[in-house]
């Protein structure tokens, strides 16, 4: 890993292969997220959304 690069993994995330492609559900819920990456604001906001509920 480089200086300075992260990678951020959200709990409660589960992600299935479909093809080539990674689809990600709220574990909880069963609720499919944005097709975005999970650093993006409308992923952690639909994500957040899904924590409470």
């Amino acid at each position: 890993m480089r200086q300075g690069v992260w990678t951020v993994k959200l709990k409660g995330v589960r992600r299935q292969k479909r093809g080539d492609r990674v689809v990600k559900y709220h574990r909880a819920s069963g609720i499919r997220l944005p097709d975005l990456p999970e650093t993006h604001p409308d992923f952690i906001a639909a994500w957040a959304r899904c924590e409470l509920g």
